[in-house]
């Protein structure tokens, strides 16, 4: 399929040439590093890396990286790809996968939307997770949205037949957004949140587990094709 966010408004950092223009050298360099803007090399490898047949997941946004560390323990027979736009959490997996020498994940420093596509192979993703995006709630903002239909475009074309789509917020109106938008995308059937297609509890992010101290209510919606 065409790519959406080839040249999209909104993107974080701007596009790929505009980031080249802005910072000519990676920020990051590291063997869990894809810098594909910035090293042409690095996108054959990542679709190399993604491309083995076993299971990919992808969590758009992981922040602080609770989730992504301990997924990647509990989930050792699959592949991931983390997308952050604040370094210091990149350099925190970066960390983590040293000392603990895991190898089954591939972060991007970067707006996750216009590499989905380039990146993975169409049927192969078994699960994406947004958990607690920015709402942006001005008008003018609209374009920064992570979950928008021509994401759920894009999604769609790459999940496996099994796979899943779980997004997470402590934000009621937002959720209720991405429901609208799921039910005019069509095609999409709710599954039990919380619980991956092996039947394996998911770890919380380090906002789910903030809000659960706090008592704050977590608004869950985990859909699939």
């Amino acid at each position: 399929m065409e790519n959406p966010f080839e040249r999209a408004r909104g993107l974080v950092g701007g596009d790929g040439p505009e980031r080249v223009r802005v910072r000519p050298t990676p920020s990051l360099s590291h063997r869990a590093i894809l810098n594909p803007y910035h090293e042409p090399a690095d996108m054959s490898a990542g679709r190399a890396f993604f491309g083995t047949g076993a299971p990919v997941e992808v969590e758009i946004g992981f922040g602080r990286p609770h989730f992504l560390r301990e997924r990647l323990a509990q989930a050792q027979d699959r592949r991931f790809l983390g997308f952050e736009v604040r370094r210091a959490w990149c350099e925190q997996v970066m960390g983590f996968v040293d000392r603990e020498k895991l190898d089954n994940t591939r972060i991007i420093l970067s707006d996750a939307r216009p590499l989905l596509l380039p990146l993975l192979t169409p049927g192969t993703v078994s699960a994406f997770y947004v958990f607690f995006p920015d709402p942006w709630w001005k008008r003018a903002h609209e374009a920064r949205r992570v979950v928008s239909p021509a994401l759920l475009d894009v999604m769609a074309h790459l999940l496996a037949p099994t796979g899943a789509f779980e997004i997470r917020t402590d934000v009621e109106a937002y959720m209720e957004r991405v429901r609208a938008m799921v039910d005019e995308h069509g095609g999409w059937t709710e599954q039990p949140a919380g619980i991956d297609d092996l039947g394996r509890t998911l770890p919380l992010s380090h906002r789910e587990k903030k809000c659960a101290e706090a008592g704050t209510p977590v608004y869950r919606l985990r859909v699939g094709r």
